[in-house]
């Protein structure tokens, strides 16, 4: 019963993302870092990025942020750590790592221009 219980969690909660996905098209909410600071901020592009892969635009959705799939990767790990017997410490050893990479990859697309 329980699994059944979370299993429909699951399902509405992907519901729910699929629905603010496409009405972001029509909804425009500013970047408030970036409305501040006029520099785009690390998350610049997620937005559009999840439209684009709800919608089946892969490349789209890459074009808008690279790493949208890493942010779909961590939001799922962080549901099931306990499930997959994941310790505190390993999970923020992997966010950590992960922090790295957005930061890295926010740099390089600042120095060359790429984010839209």
């Amino acid at each position: 019963m329980i699994a059944a219980r979370k299993l429909a969690i699951h399902l509405i909660a992907l519901v729910l993302i699929f629905i603010a996905a496409l009405m972001s098209k029509y909804i425009s909410i500013p970047c408030t870092f970036r409305e501040l600071t006029s520099i785009p901020c690390p998350t610049c592009g997620l937005t559009r990025s999840v439209r684009a892969l709800v919608t089946g635009s892969l490349r789209l959705s890459l074009y808008y942020h690279p790493l949208t799939m890493l942010f779909a990767g961590l939001l799922l790990l962080a549901l099931h750590r306990r499930r997959l017997r994941i310790s505190k410490r390993a999970f923020d050893l992997i966010l950590i790592a992960c922090s790295m990479i957005v930061f890295i990859v926010y740099i390089y697309r600042l120095y060359y221009d790429l984010i839209p």
